[in-house]
């Protein structure tokens, strides 16, 4: 096998055009417009953040459990509840992403939707 040597030369062509496609490939930002000062930017954040407040209050009250009387019995029986099994499972301060944590919210209001332990 025979041996080629490259001028230095033709490696700095190379890296440049390299660059180059690099830079033209690559993603561009796309500027913002928005005027953090306007009176409908601050109504929008005002409606955002009762949003907000009233999603986390919904989450709290999705880790009740269905109430004090649910998760009573549920205990009463040995059992952990999901969210506690999930942090027995997991490493303290991994990061965790609960997916549909409003899975039948509102469905025990339905006879058809109850258990038959209710």
């Amino acid at each position: 096998m025979r041996t080629v040597v490259v001028p230095r030369a033709a490696w700095r062509l190379v890296a440049r055009q390299l660059g180059a496609l690099r830079r033209k490939l690559s993603s561009r930002v796309l500027g913002s417009q928005l005027d953090t000062t306007s009176e409908r930017y601050r109504q929008g954040l005002v409606s955002y953040r009762a949003l907000e407040e009233e999603y986390q209050r919904l989450i709290e009250s999705a880790k009740d459990a269905g109430g004090p009387r649910a998760r009573e019995r549920h205990t009463s029986r040995g059992k952990l509840l999901a969210r506690e099994r999930i942090a027995a499972l997991i490493d303290p301060g991994s990061p965790f992403l609960e997916l549909s944590a409003f899975a039948g919210a509102g469905q025990y209001t339905y006879p058809s939707a109850q258990s038959d332990d209710s």
